[in-house]
């Protein structure tokens, strides 16, 4: 048995049709909510997930997931096909 690296939880992504000042906004403003606070609690209102914050990414963020479906991809399927 292995260990695979961090799998990087949800992502919140925009699509490339919106414009990158309101993209960038709206990055912003997620990552300013403070844990705990009103605005938070109404943010994030229905949700069970344990949110501690939120901060931008990256898409090496997610190599790792894409090593595991490359892994996945190469093993043989059980009875041999």
């Amino acid at each position: 048995m292995s260990k695979t690296d961090r799998i990087p939880w949800d992502a919140y992504a925009v699509t490339d049709a919106l414009d990158e000042a309101t993209a960038n906004a709206l990055a912003d403003a997620l990552a300013s909510l403070e844990v705990g606070s009103p605005t938070a609690e109404e943010v994030l209102l229905d949700t069970e997930a344990p949110f501690v914050g939120f901060q931008r990414g990256y898409d090496a963020l997610y190599d790792s997931v894409r090593r595991i479906e490359e892994y996945l991809e190469d093993e043989p399927t059980p009875g041999g096909e």
